[in-house]
């Protein structure tokens, strides 16, 4: 870790501890990062800044082009830091000058080693369709995020950042690589349909057709096969065989459960419309429920679950209920 008045989009990338959380790779400094990040919010725009460069790096540059990169940026977050140390009548002049020799080079690097990113952010209670670059499409669920480089090129791997869920139909093309990354790993496909979800870091992938490769730096990679679902959560890994049904029923608008708890769906409904849910009994929690509702909305599941369990949801506030 570096110090936190050297926290610059130089010295972040300069550092190997940064560069080990950014690409995933299995290192102990790397894994702090995680915990740096959550409790400094402020520094978020610098760190995003710093950590799509250095995955741009690894992307598009050679070992060697990246170590020359690097060597650049460590001169840089070198001169950042003597700059602190100059007296008070010299240090305009100092930053000046350090300002002067960077520009150029600074300039020039990111104009073709960084390219722009599109995001999609969706509300509670609405999803979205997004097509991407290579005629791929996405239906985003609600509360839910996806970012992409707005050009691709088949020289380069297709790539997405999900945050959320969503429901992919990609483009087949077995020799341009697809992956979705999300905070628990890589999902990587070649032409395919399937559900990704990550939420309360925890990570579910299910598959409609095709296949995927669920990778995680420093471990075995896992395949699925039709029909299977991936769950991942506390570093646990499970696959098993799913009904595809309820899961994809948030994409056609639908709601489906299958020997669902009310934990469970209080848990959606908190996720995609942010509702606030409590139960006054413990025990409603367990009860189970298998229901298809033709339409995506709460105030109708709330009025079917009503109907089953004889219960009575009392509002307290937009969308804060209690259960009785």
């Amino acid at each position: 870790m570096i110090n936190e008045p050297d926290i610059n989009v130089a010295s972040l990338v300069a550092s190997e501890s940064f560069q080990a959380y950014c690409l995933k790779t299995d290192s102990p400094e790397g894994h702090q990062w995680s915990d740096w990040i959550s409790s400094h919010p402020e520094s978020r725009p610098i760190i995003e800044e710093a950590r799509n460069m250095v995955i741009d790096l690894h992307l598009h540059l050679s070992e060697e082009e990246i170590s020359a990169a690097y060597a650049q940026f460590s001169s840089r977050a070198k001169a950042a830091a003597a700059i602190k140390k100059f007296p008070p009548f010299r240090r305009w002049a100092a930053i000046a000058a350090t300002f002067l020799l960077l520009a150029a080079g600074t300039w020039a690097f990111l104009q073709w080693s960084t390219p722009t990113y599109s995001l999609a952010v969706t509300q509670y209670g609405d999803p979205q369709e997004v097509r991407l670059p290579d005629g791929s499409h996405v239906m985003l669920n609600a509360n839910s995020q996806l970012k992409w480089a707005e050009s691709w090129s088949e020289e380069n791997i297709r790539e997405v950042w999900l945050e959320g869920e969503a429901y992919f139909e990609v483009t087949h093309n077995p020799e341009w690589p697809f992956l979705v990354h999300t905070s628990a790993g890589d999902i990587r496909v070649l032409g395919t349909s399937f559900n990704a979800k990550q939420r309360k870091k925890a990570l579910s992938v299910a598959l409609v057709e095709g296949k995927v490769r669920f990778e995680q730096a420093g471990k075995a990679s896992q395949i699925l096969k039709p029909g299977e679902e991936l769950s991942w959560k506390g570093g646990s890994l499970s696959i098993r065989e799913v009904d595809m049904d309820p899961i994809l029923a948030w994409s056609q608008g639908k709601m489906i459960f299958r020997n669902a708890s009310i934990a469970s769906i209080i848990e959606r409904l908190e996720d995609d419309f942010g509702w606030q849910v409590s139960v006054e009994a413990a025990s409603i929690l367990e009860k189970k429920v298998n229901a298809s509702i033709d339409e995506n909305i709460p105030e109708v599941l709330l009025e079917a679950l009503a109907a089953i369990y004889d219960l009575r949801f009392e509002k307290k506030g937009p969308k804060t209920y209690i259960i009785r």
